[in-house]
């Protein structure tokens, strides 16, 4: 039965009960209530739902806390759209639990939830609170989590581009290194996106404000000369010019500089082809925080043929929550050991549901990929060792580099 028939009939059958008594007033109420929230009607929603809400309707408490919260029909209320999505997730909403701060907050302190930490960022921002928001995004995204890495490139790139149309520069340099990612590759491209093609007559005066700053000792500028030169954008290629302003921002402790250096000299573009150096640039740039340093000691060692050292590191990172390395193992446990693997589907149970913890719900064939994995692995796990599993996932919290120093 579709829904708008259903409603339709229940509608006519609650007005002939109205007619013949067997129904008080309130009751009536309450189902426009609903049909207002089955319908989407904010404005109905405001007008008829808080006299109902007492009942402990989760939908109608849902859908009050997101009108306060999005202020689109009136105005903004913070403190209500907390108590509303606070009781809608207590009445059992399943959707409130994303958009109440007791709950994320708890979440968050009990179970140290990645994804709890992005939401409580994504909540921060609809509120108002850019400066926390950003704050828990950029956590979120250091940690391996794609949609608050995907979020901050947007939000930093945007941020970054208005400041220096605007020629505010040293707030441009601020903000960067505020909320410096230590993945190299996604903080390029954040860099990347500042220059925009309808802006090219300002190019060149950007670029002399990023060089004067760098020259000036500025480590964000330095990082922001070296990428602009490494990938040519706005300016023609030159990896020996990156590679000087790799060194200078990674002498100031520059993580994604460091890794850009390291970068250069495993493939000998700029410098000297030296692995050796490389290696010990990933080694100390990893145990600084950097998981794309530590799954690219995987692959180096991998290929070397130093297995012990490539799965010891492979743990830091998926255990860290780094998605590629994350993947890996998934792959490696669900494998036969005959063939290489651990033959483990419990094991590889417990990495797909790291993954898919990490991501947002996406159409992505990956995840798509990943959740067909994960039923397929459920059919093979008993109830008791899906729950182990499970309970095993949500305590997860980010480790630290244990055992490791300096070279």
């Amino acid at each position: 039965m579709s829904q708008k028939l259903q409603k339709n009939i229940t509608a006519t059958a609650t007005i002939c009960l109205l007619t013949l008594g067997f129904v008080n007033p309130s009751y009536a109420e309450q189902r426009t209530c609903m049909d207002a929230v089955l319908d989407d009607n904010n404005k109905e929603i405001l007008e008829l739902c808080p006299s109902v809400v007492e009942d402990d309707d989760r939908d109608a408490l849902y859908a009050l806390g997101r009108i306060y919260l999005e202020g689109k029909i009136t105005a903004k209320d913070n403190d209500k759209a907390d108590e509303y999505m606070e009781k809608a997730a207590e009445a059992g909403s399943a959707q409130a639990v994303y958009w109440s701060r007791k709950h994320l907050n708890r979440s968050i302190k009990e179970n140290n939830a990645l994804q709890a930490v992005y939401q409580l960022g994504m909540l921060d921002l609809q509120q108002g609170h850019v400066k926390s928001g950003l704050g828990h995004i950029t956590k979120a995204a250091n940690y391996g989590h794609v949609a608050a890495q995907q979020l901050l490139a947007m939000r930093l790139s945007k941020a970054l581009y208005i400041y220096f149309s605007n020629e505010k520069y040293d707030d441009a340099m601020a903000l960067l290194e505020k909320h410096q990612a230590h993945d190299h590759k996604q903080f390029g491209l954040i860099i990347g996106n500042i220059f925009q093609k309808n802006m090219a007559e300002k190019h060149g005066e950007w670029r002399s404000a990023i060089l004067s700053r760098a020259e000036a000792g500025n480590v964000s500028a330095q990082y922001m000369a070296a990428v602009i030169h490494d990938f040519g954008i706005s300016i023609a290629k030159d990896s020996k010019v990156a590679a000087d302003w790799y060194q200078r921002a990674s002498d100031q402790g520059s993580v994604p500089a460091t890794m850009g250096l390291a970068t250069l000299q495993l493939l000998g573009r700029g410098v000297e082809k030296n692995e050796k150096k490389a290696l010990v640039l990933l080694h100390n740039t990893a145990i600084a925080g950097s998981m794309e340093a530590a799954f690219a000691l995987v692959l180096i060692y991998d290929q070397g043929g130093n297995t012990e050292e490539a799965h010891r590191w492979l743990s830091t990172a998926s255990d860290n929550g780094y998605l590629p390395a994350v993947m890996v193992e998934a792959r490696r446990a669900a494998t036969p050991q005959d063939e290489g693997g651990l033959g483990n589907a419990m094991e590889s149970f417990k990495w797909v549901r790291m993954y898919l913890d990490r991501v947002a719900a996406s159409e992505s064939k990956t995840v798509l990929d990943m959740l067909k994995v994960q039923k397929q692995l459920e059919l093979q796990i008993s109830e008791q060792e899906l729950g182990l599993v499970q309970a095993e996932v949500s305590r997860w919290e980010p480790l630290k580099i244990p055992g490791y120093k300096p070279i």
